[in-house]
């Protein structure tokens, strides 16, 4: 890609720093301020984070808890979260495990072809450490993710459907702007769409809920297969070698055999 001009998802990052930086002249929130401060650190962070050395454990270690753990900090700092577990709380992880089912029905043949041995024979092979630290980023993610663009976001002063659209947006926004979104084109069209979707649904969870489980919950649900691609991959190298060995062999032998 030529370095001539800014990308797509440069042009994205700066504006939407601009965008909350406009926000906060029209209306003069101190909350906007901190979120645009915050919002621009993330950038900063994201856009740095792998001159972390990945073959050093604890540098990885940092590295990995860097992706997540920045979103937390304002939502500890300027917000108060009611942990209690009411029956309120449970029938809305009850919904938020209906939305999961019903986005999983939707991906299924997707998943199913992601998780089947087929596609994991062919997966990178990782040092344990490391899929020990992709678990704790994706449990990570769900839960700080969740204190950033639900818990603090949803507490400004603006009208609830604004911060809502900002929520969804904005999670949206931090996928797209990864420096690594256009280069290795990790997430297409439709995991944008999902997940623009996926932020209005964990808004109004928690919302309704008065609590952040629930949002979490359907979080961490749908980070699932991503954890059940990491722990069958480490089946693949370090528990079954033989069996997934044994079903590359036989892909070879048909291979060789249609090639006759």
């Amino acid at each position: 890609m030529s370095r001539d001009t800014w990308s797509k998802s440069e042009n994205v990052r700066y504006l939407s720093i601009f965008l909350l930086l406009l926000y906060y002249f029209f209306f003069k929130n101190t909350l906007i301020l901190i979120f645009s401060i915050f919002w621009t650190a993330l950038i900063l962070i994201m856009g740095n984070i792998r001159h972390l050395k990945y073959n050093n454990k604890f540098l990885y270690f940092i590295r990995m808890t860097l992706y997540f753990l920045p979103y937390s900090v304002p939502a500890l700092i300027f917000t108060s979260f009611e942990l209690r577990v009411n029956i309120q709380v449970l029938l809305y992880c009850m919904l938020a495990c209906f939305l999961f089912l019903i986005w999983f029905l939707i991906n299924y043949k997707t998943l199913k072809i992601s998780l089947s041995d087929d596609a994991i024979i062919y997966s990178r092979k990782e040092t344990k450490y490391v899929y020990c630290l992709r678990i704790y980023n994706s449990v990570g993610a769900a839960i700080c993710e969740e204190l950033f663009f639900r818990g603090f976001i949803l507490s400004l002063e603006a009208p609830m459907i604004l911060l809502i659209g900002f929520s969804s947006l904005f999670f949206m926004l931090s996928h797209y702007i990864l420096p690594w979104s256009d280069s290795y084109g990790v997430f297409t069209k439709m995991d944008y769409f999902y997940q623009f979707i996926f932020g209005l649904a964990s808004s109004v969870l928690m919302i309704l809920s008065g609590s952040l489980w629930p949002s979490i919950l359907l979080h961490l649900l749908l980070n699932t297969p991503s954890i059940i691609r990491v722990i069958r991959s480490y089946d693949r190298y370090y528990i079954r070698g033989n069996y997934f060995e044994s079903i590359l062999q036989e892909d070879v032998s048909s291979y060789k055999e249609l090639d006759i």
